[in-house]
């Protein structure tokens, strides 16, 4: 499935105190399966929510 982002798993991204075994890599290539799944469906459910324009209070 494509997408127009990209993203990258940096060693900041996991929790503070957590060791480099403490997650396999089998695990990680869930998280990254589940990741490639789901993200373009939320993009996609994101583009179609409206946002209002900012209303100036101060009038």
């Amino acid at each position: 499935m494509s997408t127009d982002s990209e993203y990258h798993v940096s060693s900041h991204d996991w929790p503070a105190g957590t060791r480099e075994n403490d997650l396999t890599l089998e695990q990680a290539n869930e998280v990254f399966d589940l990741f490639d799944r789901f993200y373009p469906l939320a993009v996609q459910g994101l583009a179609k929510v409206a946002i209002p324009p900012p209303s100036d209070k101060n009038e």
